[in-house]
């Protein structure tokens, strides 16, 4: 007999919607059958999707900025991503140059994320590793640490890693076998005024300052034949020109992130009323480029939400510089992709038509008035 059975939902398995049931013992799915088998508990999912726990590999729970921190503890954070059917989380720690503080950093994080009701796991996170790059990766794999995030910008605040050490890392990822995430834009084309006002955003991180580090990291992925995970990539234009300039390293060693921000909404909402909570780094794009990025979505290797939240009164500030760059989203990135992807390739794609009256119900007023199709200009690279 098994501990519990799952019946009369609709599983996805093997990259489609079955009609099995599940079963499952000491916490682990042993048998998935068409038949009906004794369970100790059963739950009826008769009018549901089952599927797999989702991985956010990108949230920032508790993330201290100096000025104020995120909202979302790893207690509110974790229950708000298993509402949206998350059950890994994938945070950071704090950005780090040296071995010692990278493990007083992962202690620390360790003991914050003890309240969380899912599973997580953390990032190391850099900052300016000068001449510190094999100590660090040594201290990495001794605290079972895979990834580390790097960030090609915020020169401002030390946390850029330049681009010797860049290098070394991916040269190293090769060596030992861990990814390197990047932050992925042109310090120099990034301008920080610091009376410049929130919806100078999309101006001040322009576009062309990401398409320029990507086109540059990807070179360095080829010439290192490392191991490199961009981060929330903003722009289908950027994601248009990498796929075009190297096909033979996109997603296999040079891999893609984006955010449902970047496919729902553009920048013009910086200009609303409210247009200060639409604040995040790297910031909306055009609709042109929004268009391309729900067009190329195959070619996205993940979705992580860059989940970052703030309160109302904490966003709405005076300058840019006094705004905290970030929103939330794991509760509603499920629902959010799969409205997109029934609105790129049709509602007959769908598992079954009982979800769509909720995606579009709660979603139309965003995505639905703006239909995909391809842009009539882009830039060419």
């Amino acid at each position: 007999m098994y501990d519990l059975a799952i019946v009369n939902g609709k599983v996805y398995s093997n990259g489609v919607f079955e009609d099995v049931h599940i079963y499952i013992t000491d916490e682990k799915i042993t048998t998935i059958s068409s038949a009906l088998l004794d369970a100790k508990t059963t739950y009826d999912a008769k009018g549901h999707l089952v599927l797999p726990g989702i991985i956010d590999p990108h949230t920032h729970f508790e993330l201290d900025l100096g000025f104020i921190k995120s909202k979302d503890d790893f207690e509110s954070g974790s229950k708000a991503a298993a509402y949206g059917g998350v059950t890994t989380i994938i945070d950071f720690l704090d950005p780090v140059n040296t071995p010692d503080d990278l493990e007083k950093a992962y202690l620390k994080r360790n003991k914050q994320a003890a309240k969380s009701v899912i599973d997580y796991k953390f990032h190391a996170c850099l900052k300016n590793p000068k001449n510190m790059v094999i100590p660090i990766t040594k201290k990495m794999k001794e605290l079972g640490l895979n990834t580390v995030k790097v960030f090609t910008t915020y020169s401002d605040s030390n946390r850029r890693t330049h681009d010797a050490e860049l290098l070394q890392l991916l040269e190293q990822s090769h060596k030992q076998d861990f990814l390197v995430t990047a932050h992925i834009e042109n310090d120099d084309l990034i301008v920080t005024n610091q009376t410049d006002t929130y919806d100078k955003l999309p101006g001040n991180r322009p576009t062309i300052s990401e398409i320029t580090e990507a086109i540059k990291l990807a070179n360095y992925v080829k010439e290192t034949h490392g191991h490199l995970y961009m981060v929330h990539l903003s722009s289908g234009d950027t994601l248009r020109v990498l796929k075009k300039r190297y096909p033979e390293i996109i997603n296999k060693h040079f891999y893609i992130e984006s955010c449902p921000h970047y496919f729902v909404f553009n920048n013009k909402v910086i200009n609303n009323d409210d247009g200060f909570l639409y604040t995040m780094a790297p910031p909306l794009r055009s609709e042109m480029e929004r268009k391309m990025l729900s067009i190329l979505i195959d070619d996205v290797y993940t979705i992580g939400t860059d989940h970052c939240s703030f309160n109302k009164a904490d966003k709405k500030q005076q300058t840019l510089a006094a705004t905290p760059l970030g929103i939330g989203g794991i509760e509603q990135s499920f629902p959010i992709i799969t409205l997109l992807e029934i609105w790129v390739l049709g509602p007959n794609e769908l598992p079954f038509p009982i979800i769509i009256s909720f995606l579009i119900i709660t979603f139309s007023e965003i995505i639905l008035p703006t239909p995909i199709s391809a842009p009539s200009s882009i830039i060419e690279f």
